[in-house]
This record gives C-alpha cells, sequence and structure tokens, in this order.
C-alpha cells in the first residue's frame, strides 16, 4: 500500500492542474477586456497587459482605468512567433491620464498588421486621443477583420497614419467635436465606407480611398474633406448644415455622383471638387446659401439624365473648366 501513495498523490496533482487548465480555458473562451499596464516594454510580453497573458481576436485593448498615468507609445506586435496582433476592438476610456499611440515592433518583421474587428475604435467617452502610426524603422498597417465603426467623442481625435485594408464595411463616425485625420491609404475591397460626421470637428481622409460606395454626411459646421484619389463607383454627398465637403484628389465613380445640400442658410455650405470628376451620372440637389464647385474638368456618362442640377435661385453653380 505504501508503495501506492506517491502515486496516487502525483495522480492527484495532475488532475488538479488538468481540472484549472480546463477551467482557464472556459474562461479564455468568452470576450474580456484587456487593459494596458503601461509598461515601456509596450505590448511585446505578456506582463503588458493587466491578463498577464496576450489578447485574442474576441478581446478588446483597453487604455484606462487607473492602471497606468502619461501618455503611452507601444508597439502593436509581438517580435515572437506571429507578426499580428488581432483584437476585436480598441478602447479608450474616460479616465485615461495619457495619450495612446500604436506603433510597429522595431525589432519584428519588417511589415506588421493591427487586425481589429466587430468591436472596431470606440472613442465616445475617451479622456484622450488615440494615434496609430505607419512607420517605426518597421510599418505598420490596419486590417479590417469585420464589419465596425470607429466612433469619435467630445474633444478628442483619432489619427490613423497607418494604411488600412479590407473587404468589410467601415463607419468613420463623430459627435460633438470628435475629429478624425486618416492619412493613410484606404483599401476597401468591395465593401462600402460611411462617413457619419454629425459634429462640429474635422473629418480629413487626406490618403487615396478605394471602396464599393461611399456614403458621407456632413450633418454640422465644419469641414468633411476627402482629399487623396477616391475611387468608388456610386457617391452619396449628404451636407444638411453649414458644414461643407471638399474633394481634393480626383474622383471617379464608374455609376454616379449625388450631391445633396439642403437647410444650410450659410455660404459655408459648399460642396467643391477641386480635381477632376468622372461618373456614370451627376445628380445635384442645392438647397440655400452655399455653391457647388468644380475647379477641374467634370466627365459624365452620356443619355438622357445624366446631369441634374436641381438649384435654388440663391444657389451657385460653377464649373471651372470643360463639363464634358
Amino acid at each position: 500500500m505504501t508503495t501506492l501513495r506517491p502515486f496516487r498523490r502525483a495522480r492527484q496533482h495532475v488532475a488538479s492542474i488538468l481540472v484549472v487548465s480546463l477551467g482557464f480555458s472556459q474562461v479564455r473562451s468568452s470576450a474580456l477586456d484587456f487593459y494596458l499596464n503601461g509598461r515601456s516594454d509596450g505590448l511585446t510580453g505578456p506582463g503588458s497587459y493587466s491578463k498577464w497573458t496576450y489578447p485574442g481576436t474576441g478581446d478588446t485593448l483597453v487604455w484606462g482605468g487607473g492602471l497606468a498615468s502619461g501618455a503611452l507609445t507601444v508597439n502593436a506586435t509581438t517580435p515572437l512567433g506571429s507578426n499580428t496582433l488581432g483584437v476585436n476592438g480598441i478602447k479608450i476610456l474616460n479616465d485615461a491620464d495619457g495619450t495612446l499611440t500604436l506603433q510597429a515592433h522595431s525589432s519584428g518583421a519588417a511589415s506588421q498588421t493591427l487586425s481589429i474587428g466587430s468591436g472596431g475604435i470606440d472613442l465616445l467617452s475617451a479622456g484622450q486621443n488615440l494615434t496609430i502610426n505607419k512607420t517605426n524603422t518597421n510599418t505598420l498597417a490596419v486590417s479590417l477583420a469585420a464589419a465596425q465603426a470607429w466612433n469619435v467623442g467630445l474633444g478628442r481625435t483619432l489619427t490613423v497614419n497607418a494604411d488600412t485594408s479590407g473587404s468589410s464595411q467601415l463607419t468613420l463616425a463623430t459627435r460633438l467635436s470628435g475629429a478624425i485625420t486618416i492619412a493613410g491609404a484606404m483599401n476597401l475591397t468591395g465593401a462600402p465606407l460611411i462617413i457619419d460626421k454629425q459634429g462640429t470637428g474635422a473629418v480629413n481622409l487626406s490618403g487615396s480611398v478605394n471602396a464599393s460606395s461611399i456614403n458621407a454626411t456632413n450633418a454640422n459646421t465644419g469641414l468633411l474633406t476627402i482629399g487623396g484619389a477616391l475611387t468608388a463607383p456610386t457617391i452619396l454627398v449628404n451636407s444638411n448644415n453649414v458644414g461643407g465637403v471638399t474633394f481634393g484628389g480626383v474622383v471617379n465613380a464608374a455609376t454616379s455622383t449625388t450631391i445633396n445640400a439642403r437647410g444650410g442658410i450659410s455660404a459655408n455650405n459648399t460642396i467643391q471638387f477641386n480635381n477632376t470628376l468622372t461618373t456614370g451620372a451627376l445628380t445635384a440637389n442645392m438647397a440655400g446659401a452655399g455653391v457647388l464647385t468644380f475647379t477641374r474638368n467634370v466627365t459624365v456618362g452620356s443619355g438622357a439624365g445624366a446631369v441634374i442640377l436641381n438649384l435654388d435661385t440663391t444657389q451657385a453653380t460653377s464649373f471651372s473648366q470643360n463639363l464634358n
């Protein structure tokens, strides 16, 4: 009997480990909030997170909650194993003490990826801004793993200097004085881009944009600017207040371009194309004060109804060059 006791104790110990392991795996099967600890090593080790382990694709990366203070610049991917960090979403809390900047790992692969799921980016009640940089010796890109929204609230700014790609719908939404600045290219293969600007803060996309469609709304003061080359079969622009919408780059809309500017009583309610526009059909419904301006050539498909301009008597339309 005595010779069996050590074996029994060892077997009981192994069984206990298995029970604990199973219990932990069951907990990790559900989505968790992974708070950043604010360590100088960024996201490169499990000690960077409050859970002391790496987040998974169903988890949310959270900045705030009293675990760290001051601005933090962190590496978005681990130098070991995969060069992709996949999370369900990124959230900045209202008690965050400093800004958060995500960048590529300097000793990882030359090209690294931050993959974001359906949780998107949440700055609606954020206490600080978020920046995602493209270059830090190596480069970082953003991948859309699912349809999502990037929401920005009062006084906050989301800055994305990295290139963004994916085949899922992306919604850029601002409220109150929230602002969005995207300098990286956006390539949404076969997916729509929705811009829902309800606040007074500016939304500025200076990189090239490629999407299946663009549905852009500027419902308040402040500019909505798409400064880079824009390629999308259908473009719908709604400017419902005294804000303006400016297209700075070449615009190519193979099917249609529709502009609705209603309700504005200020000359600031302007729709402006500063480069060439090529589109299958052009419809503009303008009411109130303001100007619809085309500073370069406009090429529209042939056929009856290809160009429809519905203007108030107070509305001005300017074609600086040819309407083909």
